[in-house]
């Protein structure tokens, strides 16, 4: 798998909000993700450059934050040319879990 803005010279910046809040999200139960495809055909997901110069995936939980992912990837596929896709997971099965071990 490649990240898309890893061969992106000059990424465009898109703002993400952060109030410092932790998200309302109690369960994931949906994601939603930009994914780009390379020219090898190998598919992976889009990132987009934050004014503050971090680079974020452009991975949803709520309405709030698809709508960040939205415009960052609409930014993205106007910026380089490229298409890109948003694709939403809804069918959740949790295969694993991992705890903390318990120190003797």
């Amino acid at each position: 798998m490649f990240v898309a803005s890893a061969f992106f010279t000059t990424a465009p910046t898109q703002q993400i909000k952060s109030d410092g809040e932790p998200p309302t999200v109690q369960r994931l139960d949906k994601l939603w993700i930009v994914t780009a495809v390379d020219s090898a055909g190998q598919e992976g997901i889009a990132q987009a450059t934050t004014s503050t110069g971090q680079i974020v995936p452009l991975i949803a939980a709520d309405q709030d934050r698809l709508e960040e992912i939205r415009e960052a990837g609409r930014l993205l596929a106007a910026a380089h040319h490229m298409k890109l896709h948003l694709v939403l997971f809804s069918q959740r099965s949790d295969v694993a879990e991992f705890t903390p071990t318990v120190s003797p």
